[in-house]
């Protein structure tokens, strides 16, 4: 595959909004605004709608949800938000359970996980001389 020869200029990259550097009370406001609108939006379905309403690229977005544990929390609320209707409406019948319940799943929920301990502890409780009193006691009483 042969690489492209064209030389970027400054007008080519008027309006890329990729590289530009966001400061973070912008970064937190953006965040929000999905949230708001992933709460707000009954159309709103998957993160990426929300996301789509800010000024973040996607990419931008997921970049740094990843790298600040703020903006990741943030995230994480707003697929909540989108869960919680995905759920809802499942629940209310609006929407068909499988795919609704794979949605939620593609959001970051997860199945609940019971483990059970089923070893049994075989170690003796009382001492032999115990159990031939209580064994002698039963005998007497029987």
């Amino acid at each position: 595959m042969a690489r492209s020869s064209t030389t970027w200029t400054p007008e080519m990259l008027k309006g890329n909004t990729f590289a530009q550097k966001w400061e973070p009370e912008e970064l937190v406001k953006e965040f929000e605004k999905a949230i708001q609108i992933a709460k707000d939006d009954d159309e709103c379905l998957c993160l990426y709608d929300a996301v789509d309403e800010t000024e973040l690229p996607l990419s931008t977005y997921d970049y740094y949800a990843s790298k600040d544990p703020v903006l990741g929390a943030l995230k994480k609320e707003c697929q909540k938000q989108i869960t919680r209707r995905i759920n809802r409406n499942a629940l209310k019948g609006k929407f068909v359970a499988a795919p609704a319940i794979w949605r939620m799943k593609q959001l970051g929920e997860r199945d609940e996980v019971t483990n059970v301990n089923q070893n049994v502890n075989y170690n003796t409780l009382v001492t032999k001389k115990q159990a031939k009193e209580i064994s002698d006691a039963l005998e007497e009483e029987y």
